[in-house]
């Protein structure tokens, strides 16, 4: 039973917060086996939501929440460590981009880095 010291949603964040990380980000413990070659991606579901933010401002609060609503994949840092191969692209269009190492990035390179994604919760994707 609720106090009038804790509010009811105190007991339902304290709850989340004895959560695992395991068990809050369990995309994040995927085997290797089942993550993507990003150079082998296409384009599969057109980008339909761009909720985005500065890092430590909420993204991935609005990234699990845009999942849970059934957006399916969503682009967040998040991705790159449960999918290491992701974090060379983006090193890749970052140096294009801001270096001039590399040829700027075509649309092809971003279906192949964001092709599973409808939504992105991502300030960098104005690298685009």
């Amino acid at each position: 039973m609720d106090t009038l010291d804790s509010p009811p949603m105190a007991n339902s964040t304290a709850a989340a917060a004895k959560l695992s990380s395991r068990e809050r980000f369990p995309e994040l413990y995927l085997p290797a086996s089942s993550h993507t070659n990003p150079y082998e991606r296409t384009c599969k579901v057109p980008m339909r939501v761009l909720c985005l933010g500065m890092p430590r401002t909420g993204t991935a609060s609005r990234w699990a929440v845009l999942k849970k609503l059934g957006y399916g994949d969503c682009c967040h840092m998040l991705n790159v460590i449960s999918n290491p191969q992701d974090a060379i692209m983006w090193m890749e269009a970052i140096n294009a981009k801001y270096y001039g190492k590399r040829k700027p990035c075509e649309r092809a390179d971003w279906d192949r880095l964001l092709g599973e994604c409808r939504v992105s919760v991502l300030l960098s994707m104005g690298l685009r």
